[in-house]
Order: structure tokens, then sequence, then C-alpha cells
């Protein structure tokens, strides 16, 4: 049903370890996440036991897990801040850029079929490369292989600069002779990476001009309107009711809306850039309408392309199973991969294994089963991976019109508020006041 099984891979955790073993992903500090030892699976390490009740409690956001013979699968709110203070300084990614991986493996992939010698071929691809700590990352490389090491354990040794899948995937092209193939896949996973990126920020760059505008024109009203000599000793108009006037009143204004910005974004970054952030964030937000299909969508894609790629390779299912899970770059799919392999491990199906994960749709499951039967699982999943990054395209593209709208409404709705705000006080206000001093009158 499988390819036949070969020594995992250099970096990879086989399923065989008789003690507690440890992931870890380094960002500045090292997170440790144990991985304690299965008690109903002999020679089996799970994260979290491999117990179903406690992959649940992570997947429905239930809370941390508990101390004891159990690790915890779920990320505790106290670990999640300590990893965001630590990385507070560090929000430019410290992993090359999508761009640059995506020409280097295009250039790498045409020179190893065209039988260039790898030394020149890792020169010659990085030379132009957009971004700058490339060449000087594969000058080290070279620097490696020339003294006997691998590419695999090369590349390893900047493990911090490169994506897990970008290592791992060239660490089965090295170990399987396809190494060509393999990087030509990367380059075509990057640069589509790379253009869903794009069209999303396409689809919501006018909206959010408009957003940016709506602000900038509040803060000048703040401003002017503090500026505007009182009448009859009055207090200069307050626009928002907020007692934002004058210079200060913009200030603080322009202080609230684009710190609040740019604290979402550095937010978003440091939780996004790490394992524990990812797991911690994902499984919420795969419960969202809109977001949760999409993400979902484009995770299966992934999925399908990876594990048909390292199975076609000569890959085993363990490290083939990890490796596929990392490249939905979504944690609750990562998360997942332990009670996935305690499934296999105990005699289900692939696709009964997939299923109990409750990430996988029937139509998906229902194509795997029958794959499964034929024996052919590689070749349908790659077929599907395109099916399934159709689809998420449009959802991306309908997520975009929603958060278009959304932005839309933001904008239409201040203008209402601003339009009231400035009759209740330019006209109703006065006359009101009229009115009273006439009665008092």
């Amino acid at each position: 049903m499988y390819s036949t099984p070969v020594a995992p891979p250099t970096g990879f955790c086989s399923g065989g370890d008789s003690v507690s073993a440890k992931h870890e992903v380094d960002y500045g500090q090292v997170l440790r996440i144990i991985v304690v030892k299965n008690p109903g699976v002999e020679g089996h390490s799970t994260l979290g036991g491999g117990r179903k009740g406690r992959y649940d409690e992570c997947m429905a956001g239930s809370g941390v897990g508990q101390t004891g013979d159990v690790a915890d699968a779920c990320i505790s709110g106290h670990t999640f801040l300590k990893l965001c203070l630590q990385n507070a300084f560090m929000l430019r990614n410290p992993q090359i850029s999508w761009q640059a991986l995506a020409n280097f493996s295009r250039s790498m992939a045409q020179m190893l079929e065209a039988g260039v010698d790898i030394r020149k071929a890792l020169k010659t691809a990085s030379r132009q490369s957009p971004d700058s700590r490339l060449p000087a990352i594969m000058e080290q490389v070279d620097r490696s292989i020339a003294s006997g090491a691998t590419l695999t354990d090369a590349i390893k040794k900047h493990e911090q600069r490169f994506p897990p899948l970008f290592r791992d995937l060239v660490n089965v092209g090295e170990q399987t002779g396809a190494a060509p193939e393999v990087f030509a896949s990367l380059a075509r996973y990057y640069d589509s990476r790379i253009k869903q990126l794009r069209d999303f920020r396409s689809a919501i760059a006018w909206p959010m001009f408009q957003l940016v505008a709506a602000i900038l024109i509040i803060g000048f009203l703040i401003f002017i309107l503090g500026m505007l000599p009182s009448q009859g000793g009055s207090a200069p108009i307050d626009i928002l009711g907020l007692g934002l006037v004058g210079t200060k009143g913009a200030i603080l204004w322009y202080t609230f809306c684009f710190g609040s910005a740019a604290a979402i974004y550095a937010g978003w970054k440091l939780t996004t850039r790490n394992l524990s952030g990812q797991m911690f964030l994902h499984p919420v937000m795969m419960q969202v309408p809109g977001i949760g299909g999409c993400m979902r969508a484009f995770a299966i894609s992934r999925f399908s392309w990876c594990f048909a790629l390292t199975q076609q390779a000569g890959m085993s299912i363990r490290p083939s199973l990890d490796c596929s899970l990392k490249a939905t770059a979504n944690g609750a799919f990562i998360m997942a991969e332990p009670y996935i392999w305690d499934e296999l491990h105990q005699g289900e199906t692939f696709a009964d294994a997939l299923a109990a994960s409750k990430l996988f749709p029937a139509e998906y499951l229902q194509f795997v089963e029958t794959a499964e039967q034929t024996g052919t699982i590689p070749e349908q999943l790659d077929r599907m991976s395109r099916h399934f990054e159709e689809d998420a395209t449009r959802a991306l593209h309908r997520l975009g019109s929603i958060f278009s709208h959304v932005i839309w409404f933001m904008v239409a709705a201040m203008i209402i508020f601003f339009i009231f705000r400035i009759v209740m006080l330019v006209y109703i206000g006065p006359l009101n006041e009229a009115a009273r001093e006439a009665m008092g009158g």
C-alpha cells in the first residue's frame, strides 16, 4: 500500500523511540515540547501521550495540558506569553524570504538537471537573490560541502534561515537522488504561496487605503476644529465626544489607531512565526466561518502535494506524514501528527487515521479510501492537491471580498457617525440652546 520503508532521513524522529524525545523549535530561544512515551502503544512516542481526550481538548481550545505522565500538547498562556516576550525584538522574519527560496529552488532545479556541479550550482543560484542573506549562507554551505558534509547537513547548520519543509525536502532529494525534481516542486510551492498572498493583498488594498484615509481625515478634523476660535467662551468642538480636541487630541487619535494596528501586526507576526504560536492560534481560527474553510483547503492541498512527493521519492510513512503535516503551515494539522500516527501504528487504514483527526472533509477521505484500496495514494493525492488548491484559491478570493466589505462597512459607519455628530453639534445643539434661552427669558 505504501512505498517500501527506508531508513528515516536525518532530522526526522522515528517511531521507535524507547525513551522520551524532544521536538525543538529555536527562534532566539529554544522552545521544548516534551514528547512522552504512550503507555498504550509499545515503542512509540506521542505528543500528549497520544490520547484522544487530550487531543480533543486541544482542538476545542478547552485549556492547557496537565502535568505528570502526559505532556502538554496544548500551549499554556504562560508559555505563549513568555515566547512572545523573548521574540519582541525579532519582528523581521529570521528565515529567507519565499521569493528568494522560489528563485533559488528554480535555478537549482535547472542546473542540477543539466548536470552542473552542486557547489557551482549553489553559488550561481544564490548570486542574484532578492534576500541579501542567502549568498553569504550559501558560501558557508559550500565550505561545509568542501569539507565533506552533505547538502542536508550543511543546510541544517543554518536551520533558523530555512523553513522545516525546505530542509526536509532537500534531505529527501539528496537521499533518493531526485534533487532536481524536489527543487522544482519547492519552486512551484513557494511561487504558489507568493501568488496567494499577492492576490489577497490586492483584494484589500483599496479598502485599506480608504480606511487609512478616513483615519487621517478624522485626525485632521480634530486638529482644525480645536484650532477654531470658540464663540462666547464655549469649549472647542469635540467631534468624537471623547475629549479629543486640537493638536493633542489629533496626536492621541493617530497614536491609538496606528498604534493599535502596529500592535496587532506585531502580535500576529510573533504568534505565527513559531510552532507554539501556530498551535495556539490556528485551531481557534479554524472555527471562524469563512476563514476556517480557506485555511483548511490550503492545508489539505499542501498536505496532499507533499505526501505524494515524499511517497514517490521513497520515504517511509512516518517521516513522510510528519513532513507533509509540517508543509500545511497550520498548527492544527501539525498538532494532529502524533494522533494520526497512533492510529496507523495500531493498524487503522490511512483514511481512518486521517478521519480520526477531524480535520479532513468526507469527500477527501473517500478519495483517500479508494486510492488506498487500489494502491495509488501518491498519484491520487497529487491530483487532489491541485483540486483543493483551486478550491482554496476561490475561498481566498471570497475571504478577500468579505474582508473588503467589512472595511467598507467600517468606513461607511464612521462617515454616518460623523454626519450625525456634526449635525448635532453645529445645528441641533445651538437650536436647543437657543430654545432653552428663549424659554428661560
